[in-house]
């Protein structure tokens, strides 16, 4: 039962592969499981043994305790084996990716943004512009812009242009048209 259990786990795939730490748990965790195991089933045998020495004899024993021995080994051998294919497949794999394909800007000693290039400035700039548009109009419509500008694959500066130039727009228009409407709008023209 046990054996089916962790040969169940080797074999299902992760969603997301656990971080290095975790799988060293698991792999550690598994490992404490296989020793204990093998320490009862040790115990196992030397029992069987002693009974077999009292009941049928010496040569029997001998040939029980050896087949018992060969077929634990060998079971060891084979989940071990598992369980590192298993570990080396999920750190291959790697993480899932993400939707936006953005990364988080990284920040000096000074807490200022350390870009390698114009363009990802631009794009973090134009992340920053939306969100503070969407908390000026009270509406929660940051996501679904970010939805339309990866939709469409617009480059770096025109997300920027398009972002200033429909948060005054909706500014003026009031609560009568939200901020993604306009951004929408306005990502019809500037669309690559």
């Amino acid at each position: 039962m046990i054996w089916s259990w962790i040969y169940l786990f080797l074999l299902l795939p992760l969603p997301l592969p656990p971080p290095p730490s975790l799988r060293l748990l698991v792999l550690l965790l598994l490992l404490l499981v296989v020793l204990v195991l093998l320490v009862l089933l040790v115990l196992l045998v030397l029992v069987l043994v002693l009974v077999l020495v009292v009941l049928v004899g010496a040569a029997a024993v001998v040939a029980v305790a050896v087949a018992v021995s060969v077929s634990v080994v060998v079971l060891l051998v084979v989940v071990l084996l598992l369980l590192l294919l298993k570990l080396q497949d999920n750190q291959q794999s790697g993480p899932g990716h993400s939707r936006f394909h953005f990364q988080v800007p990284e920040r000096n000693d000074d807490n200022e943004f350390v870009k390698k290039d114009a363009p990802e400035k631009a794009f973090a700039d134009s992340l920053s512009t939306i969100f503070i548009g969407a908390a000026m109009l009270g509406e929660v419509t940051a996501l679904q812009i970010l939805a339309d500008v990866h939709a469409r694959g617009m480059r770096y500066a025109e997300v920027v242009s398009t972002v200033e130039k429909a948060i005054p727009i909706a500014e003026s228009l009031g609560d009568s048209l939200t901020l993604s409407n306009v951004a929408a709008g306005r990502l019809v023209d500037c669309s690559v």
